[in-house]
């Protein structure tokens, strides 16, 4: 009885990521790598870039403040439009994928040998290549995930 109550009151979030926040953090960074340091992005433009209303764009952001983006708010009696970007973060580079993380490149690396596979013609070569694809792949993502972490950070010593 009590589980049914309980699941009945579960109110269902809606997934923002990839049809809202994502599309909004690559614009916004876009507009920065365009303007280059200093640079302050207001909401309109990131909105125009985006292809999206000001407020869902505002609304993003504010979803997305101290994580990936620094928001400098103006007094605007609730208009999102002057309100701004003033940085964004190191997370939020990675995130759209312009800076590296462990998870990406372990991702790449796997999607380059799958790549290989399908365009080596020799078949010799395809079968070390599809045995190495499927070796790297079927070593889990977080193991793999830890092997480039420590080669990234310098763990894994240079020769």
């Amino acid at each position: 009885m009590f589980e049914a109550v309980v699941r009945s009151t579960v109110v269902a979030v809606t997934p923002t990521w990839f049809d809202r926040d994502l599309p909004v953090l690559e614009a916004t960074i876009q507009l920065f790598e365009e303007l280059g340091y200093p640079g302050i992005v207001q909401v309109r433009r990131i909105a125009e870039r985006a292809a999206m209303d000001p407020s869902t764009v505002f609304a993003a952001l504010v979803a997305m403040q101290y994580e990936y983006v620094t928001l400098r708010l103006v007094l605007a009696g609730g208009d999102p439009n002057p309100q701004m970007v003033s940085s964004v973060t190191p997370d939020a580079r990675r995130a759209v994928g312009q800076w590296p993380s462990p998870e990406n490149l372990s991702d790449r690396l796997v999607a380059a040998l799958r790549d290989a596979v399908e365009h080596e013609t020799d078949p010799v070569k395809k079968t070390k290549l599809r045995s190495a694809a499927d070796a790297v792949a079927g070593m889990g993502r977080d193991i793999l995930v830890g092997v480039v972490t420590a080669a990234a950070s310098g763990a894994i010593p240079h020769h």
